[in-house]
């Protein structure tokens, strides 16, 4: 995420020196927040623009944990898969996910033993493969989903209709695949909402699109001295 913070107190840009950061954007409309955005900052940049300070942060989700952490183990004959998924995820220093025995093949064993040496991030991608599953950081969580998986939150409905509609902004489109064989891309528009994520279902509601999605891609934009308060996603059929 960047994050640009105008006119903050000399104190408080004195505060944001301190390393390391953690920071939570939280975001919503008529008084009701909702968390955004979680992440460690990575850069900083104070300047004056004019009149006005502009503090611009440079926050990663999961950033440490996924460009710093690195693994060294090594297991006997009979250790298994979900011992050596949760020794990489201990090592970016994260909670493993509660629903990681649901994943096929977990308790799969190995004869010879297993080692684990080098990026933690590199490690569990080579442990994950053969289970169909990726892995990404979601508000500092570990979010492990094999690809026709979604998270368990409820699905968001985006609707165009003029006597109730929620969210939707213009005409839902689809574009080509990402990659050969796998479905359309369905690229759509909505006011800001937070509860649109990787990995999460949608269901579209409109004149010319209408169904279930799984989020593949978000992005969020927002502007408190301007009309851009936007959520824009990718997302493919169910």
């Amino acid at each position: 995420a960047e994050i640009i913070i105008y006119n903050l107190s000399e104190q408080s840009r004195a505060m944001l020196q301190a390393k390391p950061l953690h920071v939570q954007l939280f975001v919503g409309y008529g008084g009701e927040l909702q968390r955004l955005f979680v992440g460690d900052v990575q850069w900083i940049e104070q300047r004056k623009n004019g009149v006005d300070w502009e503090t611009r942060l440079t926050v990663g989700d999961g950033s440490r944990a996924f460009r710093h952490a690195r693994v060294n183990r090594s297991f006997r004959a009979g250790a298994t898969l979900k011992q050596g998924i949760g020794e990489t995820i201990a090592a970016m220093g994260l909670p493993v996910p509660r629903d990681l025995d649901a994943l096929p093949g977990i308790n799969t064993s190995f004869a010879s033993g297993l080692s684990l040496s080098g990026p933690a991030s590199g490690e569990l991608t080579r442990l994950l493969a053969p289970t169909g599953a990726g892995w990404s950081v979601q508000d500092g969580r570990m979010q492990i989903l094999r690809d026709t998986d979604v998270r368990k939150d409820q699905a968001v409905v985006l609707s165009s209709d003029p006597q109730g509609g929620t969210g939707l902004v213009g005409v839902p489109e689809y574009g080509a695949p990402k990659e050969r064989g796998k479905p359309p891309v369905l690229v759509a528009k909505s006011l800001l909402d937070p509860r649109l994520t990787a990995g999460g279902l949608v269901r579209i509601e409109s004149l010319a699109v209408k169904g279930l999605f799984k989020v593949r891609r978000v992005a969020h934009e927002g502007d408190t001295r301007g009309p851009s308060w936007y959520s824009s996603i990718e997302a493919t059929p169910r």
